[in-house]
């Protein structure tokens, strides 16, 4: 030990081997040296905690950003008293009660089609000509009263002029621009006003996320093997989202309820996987993690990934005047499914009838109630109908030899035989391309505006 004025010096007296060190230990008298302050205290704290304090902050502005907003704007209006009824709110065409129903179109818009398809037909616009399995529009010669509602507007004005218009590959291009004409129709009219995606507050939620993630990397003072934990599961989340977001998409456009059924049964079990992993993958991450800081840092990023999944998903709002639309539909799939019995019970109920079938008939495509409606007027046909419509054959259908027995059953499935025609007759897309409805082509763009205004839809 050597001393110089205020300085001291230690040395070793032989050279050191491989795992020796050298201790020193110096006593000093109370006041040698100064105190830090209160201020040097904190600040000091601050910095040893800067990762922790850096993703708590990130977290909490990502997680205020998305609750102030789901309160201001995501938030559906309570439901009302849903009671049934048997007539569309505010005289919302069947493909008008397909899209509010639905929060949008189902099975890439062809169930609306069907259905606004049949409704031509029960007003005597088209014939709906089934032979061979194959269903073909025939115009007649009758003309509307009043300007059809959108969508329909579109299906009646392509079949005029032609003497029929078979649904098959021939015709697959043809009935893929009736398509867009039709979505493009209803959706450039209505897009917003029942139902709010509000997608200006997702992508500006998803911005912040984004940045807040990054934040805590670049800001923090991580370690190598912590920059890697906190990298790893934001990627596996980014491809996570992409993956179920192709799925659900192919949710909402599958044609039958089969590929609907095996989509989503897939979509959970990738789920179910992915979330085994991650929970695996959280309790490895917080084993590593040694230091408080660094286990509060992942679970704020963790926190930042799932309420963005979380808020995103439910930020969709009806308006409204679409939760009020909502709410008549849902009286109108009611009577449409409730038993014969229980529908005799309600007040003011309408006598079954040729006449009220066909009418309700569209709108029971269109909610996909088709068959419980048949059923209903099967069995009314079957009693105390049979006799006085034992001849019962609407102008309507044409094709197949049905007898008044039969009707009801084959009717209840002809919506679902003419979206899956059309979908199987559809030409294939370019490979850099989506099919069908699912294009946001604006081919029929131009098509669309004429005859579309006023009519049916008149309550959006």
């Amino acid at each position: 030990m050597l001393v110089e004025d205020n300085e001291v010096f230690f040395a070793t007296t032989v050279p050191l081997n491989l795992r020796e060190g050298l201790t020193v230990g110096v006593k000093l008298a109370k006041g040698v040296l100064e105190l830090p302050s209160e201020t040097d205290q904190f600040w000091w704290q601050v910095r040893d905690r800067m990762n922790s304090l850096i993703a708590i902050a990130a977290f909490g502005i990502v997680l205020v950003y998305f609750a102030w907003n789901w309160i201001r704007a995501g938030r559906d209006p309570s439901r009302g008293v849903v009671i049934p009824r048997w007539d569309a709110p505010l005289g919302l065409s069947p493909a008008l009660v397909n899209y509010v129903a639905n929060r949008g179109f189902t099975n890439n818009g062809w169930t609306a089609f069907s259905a606004s398809a049949i409704n031509l037909a029960v007003k005597g616009l088209i014939i709906l000509d089934d032979v061979k399995g194959e269903v073909s529009f025939k115009p007649t010669e009758s003309k509307p009263e009043k300007p059809l509602p959108l969508g329909e507007d579109v299906i009646y004005r392509s079949v005029q002029g032609v003497p029929f218009l078979a649904i098959n590959k021939v015709n697959g291009r043809k009935l893929q621009k009736m398509g867009d004409d039709f979505r493009v129709s209803i959706d450039k009219e209505h897009t917003g006003k029942y139902y709010r995606y509000n997608l200006g507050i997702i992508v500006w939620g998803i911005v912040l996320a984004v940045a807040a993630y990054l934040s805590v990397i670049l800001l923090g003072t991580f370690d190598t093997k912590m920059l890697g934990m906190l990298i790893v599961p934001g990627v596996l989340f980014v491809f996570v989202s992409i993956f179920s977001a192709v799925l659900g998409a192919i949710i909402r456009s599958a044609p039958n309820t089969a590929i609907r059924v095996m989509a989503w049964m897939f979509l959970g079990f990738f789920w179910l996987a992915m979330a085994i992993v991650l929970l695996v993958s959280a309790i490895v991450l917080f084993e590593v993690a040694h230091t408080f800081d660094d286990r509060v840092a992942l679970a704020c990023c963790g926190g930042i990934l799932v309420s963005t999944v979380f808020f995103t998903t439910f930020m969709g709002a009806a308006t409204p005047l679409g939760r009020e639309l909502m709410d008549g539909i849902e009286g109108l799939k009611l009577y449409l499914t409730v038993a014969e019995k229980d529908r005799m019970n309600l007040a003011g109920v309408p006598q079954m009838s040729p006449q009220h079938y066909e009418k309700l008939l569209p709108y029971a495509v269109a909610l996909g109630v088709e068959k419980p409606w048949s059923t209903h007027f099967q069995q009314w046909l079957e009693t105390a109908g049979a006799n006085a419509n034992h001849d019962y054959k609407p102008g309507w259908y044409s094709g197949r030899d049905i007898s008044p027995r039969q009707f009801g059953n084959r009717m209840s499935t002809v919506s679902s035989s003419i979206s899956t025609s059309i979908v199987s007759s559809l030409p294939p897309p370019p490979k850099s391309s989506s099919s069908g409805f699912s294009s946001s082509s604006s081919s029929g763009g131009g098509s669309s505006g004429g005859g579309g205004g006023g009519g049916g839809g008149g309550g959006w």
